[in-house]
């Protein structure tokens, strides 16, 4: 993180020279005429090599020691470039006081004669355009008191920012698609028509993931099918009796192991179809969350291809399950992640029922001859 100030006051020490005797509190005491002192202001700064730092641009103003105190105004404003040197914590004095033993930095120096009195000091670090620097925020020091025939030194401290830095934590999760590993008929895959068998799906995910169960008729006597994505019966694992039936239709377009994730075309049979061959598909309750069931129930004689298609889920940004091979096709990776078994049910027909009769046709009416044109009479037949 990168800390940014204008207005950053750094730490600042005063240091003193030799002093003969107590000087009064206004710093002028007995003496007369135009006494002067010294003021060295030294501005170090906490930076490193990439910041727009070129000067320091000191402000000095006296200010009252004691309140009333009048005096005679000064304000300066110097410019100092930095020192050709770095400043280190070896010089006595400055070591294990401002400055670390170890310390190397950046800094300028500035030595001003003054009247002795107090005085506010700003040092404030410039670019190489002269403006004010962006990176490094002003120093201050107020009330600083000169004494008469003294150098008083204070030492400044600016603080800049460092270089921005952040960290990427990326984890790499794997995720195996579910694995069916029995199916079941109840009573048998071979019933009337008319009747209904239970059909389960036993699965297993490998990573423990919730589960959905997709079932959708094939194909059956009379060929009536539909395309992907237009019927099946969807079970959520867990969840008996709350089919979404495809949530308004909608079937992923992915497809078995070894057909490139499409499903065979034209393959669907519509949920409840009265047409000839049509069976009917209604979830059924599941012992467990790894298993689904459906009712299938044909309406006629024949043999009828069906297929049972498992998806895992996860929880999305919004906390919504969907299909892992979803999130992966809203991420930009489209990836399957399901497993399917497409299976038999033979409907035989029962003792007495008719055989499906074709629909009849309508005969074909006999041609007239057209009537002579009124008004005419017909021509005579000659006589041989």
């Amino acid at each position: 993180m990168r800390h940014r100030g204008y207005a950053l006051f750094g730490c600042a020490l005063a240091v003193c020279g030799c002093a003969n005797g107590a000087p009064d509190a206004g710093g002028e005491g007995n003496k007369s005429g135009n006494e002067k002192t010294g003021l060295s202001i030294l501005a170090a700064v906490e930076a490193d090599s990439e910041i727009d730092l070129a000067a320091v641009q000191y402000r000095i103003d006296r200010v009252a020691c004691t309140e009333g105190e009048t005096f005679e105004p000064l304000s300066r404003d110097v410019r100092a470039e930095l020192q050709p040197m770095n400043l280190s914590g070896g010089i006595p004095g400055l070591q294990n006081g401002s400055l670390d033993g170890a310390s190397q930095r950046q800094f300028a120096d500035h030595f001003e004669v003054v009247p002795p009195g107090c005085y506010d000091v700003v040092a404030t670090p410039l670019a190489a355009d002269a403006t004010q620097s962006a990176d490094c925020g002003a120093a201050q020091r107020n009330n600083v008191q000169v004494r008469d025939g003294e150098t008083t030194e204070i030492v400044l401290l600016s603080q800049c920012i460092g270089p921005e830095v952040g960290a990427l934590d990326a984890v790499v999760a794997f995720n195996q698609p579910p694995q069916l590993l029995d199916l079941t008929f109840a009573p048998s895959k071979f019933i009337a028509s008319g009747s209904t068998v239970r059909v389960c799906a036993v699965v297993s995910d490998p990573n423990g993931d919730q589960l959905e169960f997709e079932w959708a008729q094939i194909s059956g006597e009379g060929g009536e099918t539909t395309p992907p994505g237009e019927g099946g019966e969807i079970t959520p694992a867990g969840e008996p009796g709350a089919s979404g039936a495809g949530e308004g239709g909608e079937v992923a377009p992915t497809g078995p192991a070894g057909e490139s994730g499409e499903r065979a075309k034209g393959e669907r049979a519509k949920d409840g179809e009265e047409a000839g061959g049509a069976a009917r598909i209604e979830t059924a309750g599941s012992p467990d969350a790894n298993t689904g069931c459906v009712d299938i129930s044909p309406d006629a004689a024949g043999n009828y291809r069906f297929e049972v298609r498992i998806y895992d889920m996860l929880r999305d940004a919004n906390q919504n399950l969907v299909r892992f091979e979803t999130w992966h096709a809203n991420n930009g990776s489209p990836n399957v992640s399901n497993d399917s078994l497409r299976f038999p049910i033979y409907a035989v027909g029962q003792a007495g029922e008719p055989e499906p009769q074709p629909e009849p046709q309508p005969e074909p009416q006999p041609v007239e001859e057209p009537a002579g044109e009124p008004g005419r009479e017909p021509k005579p037949q000659q006589q041989q």
